[in-house]
């Protein structure tokens, strides 16, 4: 906004402060189309919390739209990606904060823990790994295999949490397994092979998760306050 305004205001100090910023400081207008949905949807979480009657379901609602929040730097770092290579790391990152914050939000639930699923995203995280290792360049192993980690660890956490929603409880998975497909591809695409319509699975996928995982949020809450007035 100030590089733009430096050409519309005739004041030469606001056009020297904007010459003097990095160009990594404009963000272009694709980085912005796709980071502003998800912005939008993690505000739309965290203003949900207030209305949550209890603590846990309160800070679930927090948690995952921070965790919201965190992606949308995520589309923006991939998205600069393109013109600075040390970009993905950064952008990784991203995307690991929201998966952690998305683990401990749905935490704050019941859990019914499960062997069968924590082995199913165990093997998913590992064939994953497995597949991606003869192409992956040197330094990108560790943070794949613990990218992979954490986002099993998601869809697993998402997997056995029980809440006062069944809605809730299904969108979510939904949104974590979206997610499981979303990133699948993108990493083939990436590096091992390029995939037909790649790019348009992974922006499907990814938009449908983030939405997904959003829209569990409200479902929560609005049971939460109403077991909650059922009890007064």
């Amino acid at each position: 906004a100030l590089y733009i305004a430096s050409f519309v205001v005739p004041v030469s100090p606001l056009r020297e402060v904007a010459a003097a910023l990095p160009p990594a400081l404009y963000l272009p207008t694709s980085a912005a189309v796709k980071a502003l949905p998800i912005i939008l949807l993690g505000l739309y979480c965290m203003a949900t919390a207030a209305r949550a009657a209890t603590a846990g379901v309160r800070s679930y609602a927090l948690l995952v739209g921070v965790g919201l929040l965190a992606g949308s730097a995520g589309d923006v770092f991939l998205d600069l990606r393109a013109g600075n290579a040390d970009l993905f790391i950064p952008g990784l990152v991203s995307f690991l904060i929201g998966h952690v914050l998305y683990i401990v939000g749905y935490a704050k639930c019941a859990w019914q823990r499960s062997a069968v699923k924590a082995v199913f995203f165990g093997l998913f995280a590992t064939a994953m790994v497995a597949y991606l290792r003869p192409t992956l360049p040197s330094d990108l192993v560790l943070p794949v295999i613990t990218y992979a980690t954490v986002i099993a660890a998601m869809g697993y956490s998402a997997s056995v949490r029980t809440t006062l929603s069944v809605n809730s409880t299904q969108l979510a998975l939904l949104g974590a397994l979206s997610f499981l497909i979303s990133d699948s591809v993108l990493a083939v695409d990436n590096f091992s092979q390029p995939l037909p319509y790649g790019k348009l699975i992974v922006m499907i996928t990814y938009y449908a998760a983030q939405v997904l995982t959003a829209a569990a949020v409200p479902l929560l809450v609005s049971a939460d306050a109403a077991a909650a007035s059922k009890r007064k």
